[in-house]
C-alpha cells in the first residue's frame, strides 16, 4: 500500500531542522518538497535569514513578485541572477519591474545592461527610455534602440531617445537615417536642439529643418550666422 503524501506541517517541521542543522542541504530539500511546504515555513526561513533559499522557494511557487522583492531587499545575497531573465518576462506588476531596474542600476549595472532587452519588453518603452535619460546614461541603449527602431520605425519615443544618443555621439548619418524612419518626430524641437550643437553640420541641419517647416527667414538668418554660403544658395534656389 502506498504511503500518503506527507502533511505540510510535518514537511515544514523537517524543513526547519534542515534550516538550523543542515543549511547546506536546505535548497535541495526545498526543491524536492516545495509543493508540500506550508506557508508558515516562509517565516522560518526569514527568522533564520535564509534569503537565498526563500528566493528559491518563491520561484518554485511562481510567487515572482515576492522573489524579486527578496532580491531587492537583500542585495548582499548571491542570488542566481541569470534565472531572473526568464522571471522578468512573467512579471505583470510594473512597480516591481521599476524597483528591480533601479536595484540593478545601483548594485549591479553590468547585469542591468545584460537584461536591458528583458526590461524593455516588460516596461512601456517611453518609460524605459526615461529611466536611462534621467540618470544621464541614455547612451547605453544605443544598440537596443537602433534595433528597436528597425522593428518599430514609427515609434516616436524610440526615435526621440535614439536621436538624443546620435546627437551626443556626433553620428550625423545615423541621425539622418533615424529621421527618415520616423518623420513624425517634431522637427521644430529637434531643430532647437541642433541649433546649439558644437558641431557645425548639426547646426546646418537645424537650419534645413527650419526651412522644411516653412520658416525660411529664421533659417536664412541662422545660416548667415553660421557663414554657410552654399546652404544659403541651396535654400534660395
Amino acid at each position: 500500500m502506498e504511503s500518503s503524501a506527507p502533511q505540510p506541517s510535518l514537511v515544514s517541521y523537517i524543513g526547519e531542522i534542515y534550516c538550523k542543522k543542515f543549511p547546506e542541504k536546505l535548497e535541495n530539500f526545498i526543491t524536492k518538497h516545495y509543493s508540500s511546504i506550508s506557508g508558515e515555513f516562509d517565516l522560518v526561513l526569514a527568522d533564520n535569514r535564509r534569503w537565498k533559499e526563500s528566493f528559491k522557494l518563491n520561484l518554485l511557487r511562481s510567487n515572482l513578485d515576492n522573489a524579486i522583492e527578496l532580491v531587492i531587499c537583500h542585495p548582499s545575497i548571491q542570488f542566481d541572477h541569470k534565472k531572473l531573465t526568464a522571471v522578468i518576462g512573467k512579471i505583470r506588476n510594473q512597480k516591481v519591474i521599476e524597483k528591480l531596474l533601479e536595484f540593478y542600476f545601483v548594485y549591479d549595472p553590468r547585469t542591468l545592461l545584460e537584461l536591458q532587452d528583458e526590461f524593455s519588453d516588460r516596461l512601456e518603452i517611453g518609460q524605459f527610455i526615461n529611466f536611462f535619460r534621467e540618470r544621464d546614461i541614455l547612451f547605453v541603449l544605443d544598440k537596443a534602440l537602433r534595433r528597436y527602431q528597425t522593428q518599430n520605425p514609427g515609434n516616436i519615443s524610440v526615435a526621440m531617445g535614439l536621436n538624443e544618443i546620435l546627437i551626443q555621439s556626433d553620428d550625423y548619418y545615423g541621425l539622418i537615417d533615424s529621421m527618415k524612419k520616423c518623420a513624425s518626430v517634431d522637427s521644430g524641437k529637434l531643430a532647437e536642439v541642433l541649433k546649439v550643437s558644437s558641431h557645425k553640420h548639426f547646426r546646418i541641419l537645424a537650419a534645413k529643418l527650419m526651412a522644411n517647416s516653412g520658416d525660411f527667414s529664421q533659417s536664412l538668418s541662422f545660416l548667415v550666422q553660421q557663414d554657410a554660403l552654399i546652404e544659403i544658395l541651396m535654400i534660395l534656389c
